[in-house]
């Protein structure tokens, strides 16, 4: 896609493989890390998210930004915006490149 947007056909299995290569990168460097995967029928992510930090007593949510202006984030309801108002921990939100 452009301007940030999701693509309309998207790789499960690439996508998969490049989180588990970054996974494994992380513990490479000592990083305690642990991936899981669930899937998300009804209430999008964040609740899903904030519940496994609480669960695992993380200390910081790190997320990725779609790309868009902080006024698009907000109006559209991002997964990162969402987070930092349920969430109990520090959410860390890293731009798209």
């Amino acid at each position: 896609g452009k301007g940030g947007q999701y693509p309309l056909h998207v790789d499960e299995d690439e996508i998969h493989n490049r989180i588990v290569a970054a996974v494994g990168k992380l513990k490479k460097k000592g990083v305690a890390v642990d991936l899981e995967v669930h899937q998300v029928a009804y209430g999008g992510p964040s609740h899903v998210i904030a519940q496994i930090a609480d669960r695992e007593n993380a200390d910081l949510i790190v997320v990725g930004s779609r790309g868009h202006n902080p006024v698009a984030e907000v109006m559209l309801g991002s997964v990162p915006v969402r987070l930092m108002h349920i969430a109990h921990r520090p959410v860390l939100v890293v731009p798209a490149k």
